[in-house]
């Protein structure tokens, strides 16, 4: 789990990156959150969710806008998740861990568990995308698995997005161009052109009525 912490927190610094499929935005109305998955990988995409599932199963990376009244609830929501995927999670390995990824901040609690292929890490990532809302992904792998599909794990994670931070930043940088002293400057400078033409224009129909 280590292992796979330290390679997500420096995923963006990898040179080699695989060939990712398009991007999935959450929810599908008024998206607030996006991610991509690599081609091949099985993706099952929702209203509200998205999961991908590596070609060969080792792998899964589940994606969902999250409700819950309380990061407590929205744990028990995620392992009643895992255990009906089959997946068990050693309580006694809880590791949590804070940060920021892409500008959102982040929690990760993880476990060492075991699923139907044998012992597995675990992970819940909560990512906090607005004031009102909060992804949480939910991610196993088999052990023996995380070294050969990291880079995709990697890939994914580091594809997820804030929608909305794009649209603030733009926000802010038309404000900011409005505010500018140059742009009503400008536009005074033209009114006064016009009129200045328009003087002129009379005052030579007067010169020439003389």
């Amino acid at each position: 789990m280590k292992k796979y912490l330290l390679a997500f927190s420096l995923a963006a610094a990898m040179l080699a990156m695989p060939a990712v499929a398009k991007e999935f935005k959450l929810p599908k109305e008024d998206p607030v959150f996006s991610l991509k998955f690599p081609d091949k990988w099985e993706v099952t995409y929702e209203d509200e969710s998205v999961d991908g599932v590596s070609p060969d199963g080792a792998i899964e990376i589940y994606a969902q806008t999250d409700d819950a009244e309380t990061i407590e609830d929205s744990v028990k929501e995620s392992i009643d998740y895992l255990t009906g995927e089959g997946v068990k999670i050693q309580a006694d390995t809880e590791t949590k861990t804070d940060g920021e990824h892409n500008g959102m901040k982040m929690g990760i609690i993880g476990w060492k568990g075991t699923d139907k292929d044998g012992a597995c890490s675990v992970s819940l990532i909560f990512l906090k995308v607005t004031e009102d809302t909060t992804m949480t992904l939910i991610y196993w792998a088999t052990d023996d698995q995380v070294k050969k599909h990291e880079k995709e794990i990697n890939a994914v994670l580091d594809s997820m997005k804030n929608l909305t931070a794009k649209a603030d930043s733009k926000d802010k940088e038309e404000a900011k161009d409005e505010a500018k002293p140059g742009k009503k400057k400008g536009k005074a400078t033209k009114e006064e052109k016009e009129e200045k033409e328009e003087k002129a224009d009379k005052e030579e129909k007067e010169e020439e009525e003389k």
